[in-house]
């Protein structure tokens, strides 16, 4: 990865936690408190304490795994694994994986394939 596009990532992690849609690479990411994405990843996205939430928007695809205590999907994610207490997927977004949560939601219009095993999942530190 371009150290140009590391710094990208930095600086916009430290500003708003939000990384744009211009944004690609590999590799791991961990983020505290909510974080928005909607680039093009494959790797691992760990969110660390009770209020860690990741949102994946609508120009989002990712391929990988995903820790976090709240997972919102609005965009593509393929192949991944996802381990949360809420998963919530919405009109339009696509997952194809695994998803380990106590509760998932699927809105209307919303594409899943793969498995799902519901189970509480300890909050990550």
């Amino acid at each position: 990865m371009s150290r140009k596009v590391v710094d990208l990532i930095e600086s916009q992690m430290k500003s708003i936690s939000h990384l744009s849609s211009d944004v690609s690479g590999a590799g791991a990411i961990e983020f505290t408190g909510n974080f928005h994405f909607n680039g093009t990843w494959s790797g691992y996205f760990k969110g660390e304490g009770a209020d860690a939430a990741v949102t994946f928007l609508s120009r989002a695809s990712f391929q990988g795994e995903i820790v976090a205590r709240e997972v919102f999907v609005y965009g593509r994610l393929e192949d991944v694994s996802i381990r949360a207490e809420i998963v919530r997927v919405y009109r339009g977004a696509y997952v194809s994986g695994r998803i380990v949560s106590a509760s998932v939601q699927l809105e209307e219009g919303a594409i899943f394939k793969g498995r799902m095993m519901p189970q509480a999942i300890a909050p990550t530190e």
